[in-house]
Order: structure tokens, then sequence, then C-alpha cells
């Protein structure tokens, strides 16, 4: 402890790169072993490469506009990127490094949090919720599964959070039209920052305007923006159902809580931030949402975490008031402790993941990438239709389309003569079945086997009449 006392930034910068070289080995390798697919790594890659190319927001997987489906303007952020390196891993990376980056941000935040205790008794604790934050399934969750734009408002909450308690309002701007631009729901983490200055910091005004941000850019998104690249009505209103799987969500709260040892519980006040991002994942019938098992909970990690360095400030506090003649270093111990019990809970999950995604790849993953890596360095101007499993390797094009179970005559008219079809049973996602799309293509008088292997099937597209 000593040395990190004397030096914090240090340790925290070290800490920091090593955590980022962790999370971006882990998403190069989900890459590699076909553990993402065109939902949603691929929908955002290939919208990142289509800006990049001058299609603007049009989605070649969803077959639409973007912003018509979820209002996600920061992935025109990674555009210049993809000039230089057109591929999935560079959402892939920013992923990891958003997550990466926001642990010494709640640091800081955790820092001016424990502004009252002494170094021997904040660093400790830091660390503990540090260690929490690893092992936090909502964190976790974050970065094991697909890129999605929500997850780089993870930093942004946590640098709103900082900004708040070093009262600089005007900084707040640029961070809060970030974070807006990541997802439509993020305008619920505006009011959740203005929760947390009414009720923590005790700055009405401030959280009035934060209030009246997050209501207005909500209404606005969903009710104006989101309906007119679509077309017609905004459909994802239709998941509402409160009174659905009641039982399984008041089971998802509960894990929220005994995933921090329940010490958000006594910073109350900072848990009433992450009351609208919480409440909108029990007002819905998508049991995907309130699962801890996806990445719905990216930004509302933040609010729970940040409530958990209160609860601790608050128990260490209480204590240190009952017991003066104690030592200091008992609350730690005792605070340390429930840290180590969420850690045993959690099964160690990062450390099975990483073993999974870079110590044992699944089988044949090798072999795959062989045989996709000619069809991957086509031509951009040859159209190619896949699985999803395929998709964020070859979607960078200009004709791209997504292979599913019935729609071999769609693709017939989408696609042109001499543009390929490339199906593989290898990692198919659920749902997906290879011998129903093997069969439906090769009865098709659109298309003709090119080529055949074990791992992966290429089917042309012909002239009319040719194969006649």
């Amino acid at each position: 402890m000593p040395i990190i006392e004397r030096h914090p930034r240090l340790a925290l910068s070290l800490t920091t790169a090593l955590l980022a070289a962790f999370f971006i080995t882990l998403k190069v390798q989900q890459f590699r072993n076909f553990d993402v697919r065109d939902f949603d790594t691929g929908i955002y890659s290939n919208i990142a490469w289509n800006v990049a190319t001058g299609d603007g927001f049009w989605s070649d997987v969803l077959g639409r506009h973007a912003l018509g489906e979820h209002f996600s303007p920061i992935v025109a952020v990674f555009s210049p990127l993809y000039w230089i390196w057109p591929s999935a891993l560079v959402l892939l990376i920013a992923q990891a490094i958003a997550v990466a980056v926001a642990f010494p941000l709640l640091a800081a935040v955790a820092k001016h949090v424990f502004r009252d205790l002494k170094p021997s008794m904040s660093v400790p604790l830091v660390i503990a919720l540090l260690g929490m934050a690893f092992f936090y399934r909502p964190v976790f969750s974050a970065l094991e599964c697909e890129f999605h734009p929500c997850t780089l408002g993870m930093p942004l909450v946590a640098t709103g959070f900082l900004v708040l308690h070093l009262n600089r309002p005007a900084w707040l701007i640029p961070i809060v039209l970030a974070l807006l631009c990541t997802k439509e729901m993020a305008g619920l983490s505006v009011i959740g920052l203005g929760l947390y200055a009414c009720f923590v910091l005790r700055r009405p005004r401030l959280a009035a305007s934060l209030f009246l941000t997050g209501i207005a850019s909500g209404l606005i998104i969903m009710l104006v923006i989101i309906p007119y690249f679509r077309g017609e009505a905004w459909t994802h209103q239709n998941r509402f159902g409160p009174l659905v799987d009641v039982d399984v969500k008041l089971l998802y709260l509960l894990k929220l809580a005994a995933g921090l040892g329940f010490l958000s519980l006594f910073g109350w006040r900072a848990l009433l931030a992450a009351a609208p991002l919480t409440m909108l994942n029990l007002l819905v019938s998508m049991p995907n949402q309130y699962s801890l098992d996806f990445h719905y909970d990216d930004q509302n990690s933040i609010f729970w975490l940040v409530a958990a360095a209160h609860g601790m400030n608050a128990l260490a506090h209480r204590w240190l008031n009952r017991s003066e003649h104690k030592p200091v270093w008992l609350t730690c111990a005792a605070i340390v402790c429930v840290a180590t019990l969420v850690l045993v809970s959690s099964k160690m999950k990062p450390w099975k993941e990483l073993r999974h995604q870079c110590i044992k790849p699944p089988a044949k993953v090798a072999e795959l990438r062989a045989a996709l890596s000619s069809f991957a360095q086509l031509p951009k101007e040859v159209g190619i239709a896949a699985t999803a499993q395929l998709g964020p390797h070859v979607n960078l094009r200009d004709r791209y389309r997504r292979v599913t179970n019935i729609n071999v005559e769609v693709l017939a008219d989408d696609l042109k003569p001499g543009d390929l079809v490339l199906i593989s049973p290898v990692r198919l996602p659920d749902g997906l079945d290879f011998a129903r799309i093997k069969q439906r293509l090769r009865r098709s008088n659109a298309f003709t086997l090119q080529s055949e292997k074990p791992l992966i099937e290429a089917y042309r597209r012909v002239t009319p009449g040719e194969r006649n």
C-alpha cells in the first residue's frame, strides 16, 4: 500500500494498461474464433465502413437506415480508422478500451467519495471497488458481448460523475452530447446524473438542467428522429411488459445488488441515480434485458458501482464514529472481506472466459479462417451474402446480405451475377439451419455451387438461364 499511496497515478496507469491489454486480447480472440456475429458487431462495422465510403448510416445487414433502428451516431467517429484498417476489430478494440478506461475514471470518482478518509483507508477501499468492478457481471458482460455503441458510454458516465464532483458544469456539455449519441436509452443516463446532482451533491439547478436534457432528448430521438429515418413507427415500444417475469426480474435486482456485496444499498442516495436505467430493464418483456448476461447494464453498472463506493464510505464513517479506539484498518479489512466474498461468489468468471477465448479456442476455427481468407480479400465491388458468423469478416463491401433459413429467393434479387453466397456449419449461430440453407441454395436456379470444402461452401449468383 505505501507504494500505491506515494505513486497513485503510476499504479493506476499500469493497472489500466494491463486491463486494456487483457480486454483487447479477449476481443481479438473472439473475432478470430468467430464468436462475434452479424448481430451486432457486423451491423455496426458495416455502418462505420459505409460512413467512411460515403454511404452514410445505411446498414446492409439490416437492409435499412441504421438510425431508424437505434440512435447511435457515435459509430461515425470510427469511420476515419476504416480508411486505414477496414476491420470489425476497430470497434472491438474500441469496446475493450472503453471498458478499461472506465476503471481509472471510477477510481477518480471514488477518491472524491472517500475524500474525508485517510489514505490508509481510502486506497484499500478504491482497490476493493476496482476489484469488485472487474468481477461485476454487468461490467464483464459489457465486454464479453458483441460490440454495442452504448458500451462506449461507460467511460462517459464515469466522467460525468467526476465532472459533477469537480463542480465543472460547463464540461458536462460535450460529455452529455457524446453520451446521447451512444444509444436512445442514454437520456436515462443523463437523468441519472441529474438525480445524483440532486440527492448526493445538492445542486438542484444543475439537476434540473440534466433532467430536462435527458427527457427532451429521449422524446426527440424516439418520437422524431428514429421514426423519420425508419419511415414508420418505431416498434421497440412493443417490448413494454412490466408484469412479465416478475420473479425473474426480482432475481435480476437481487443479482445487481449481491454482485457488489449489497454495498450499494448503504449508499442509497447515490443508488437513486441508477433508478432510470434499472427501471427500464424492469419494464420490458425481453428476457435478455434483465438477465445480466448481455450489454443492457453496461452504463447502469457505473451507477451501481458509484453507489457501492458511497456504501463503503458510509460504513467506514459509521465504524469510525462508533469505534474510535479501534484501529482504522479494521474497517478497511471488513469491507475488503466483503469484496473478496463477491469475487469468490462470482466464480472467477473473467478468468474462465480468458481460458475459453485465448487458451482453448474452439475446434476448426483456424481451418475456417484459412478457408475464408481468400473470400475476404475479394474486391469490394463483389457482393457477398454470408451466414452470421462469417459476416463481420466479409461484410465491408458494396453489396452485403445476411443469409437466413428462408431468404434464398430474396438473395437472388439482391445479388448480381458473379456475387457469392458463403455458408459454413462451423460456429453457426443458434437458429440457423445449415442443412436447410444448403438445400435451398442447391435447389435454386439462381445459384450454382462454385466451391465445396468441409468447412465452407461458396455459391455463385448466375445469370438468368445459365443453369439451364
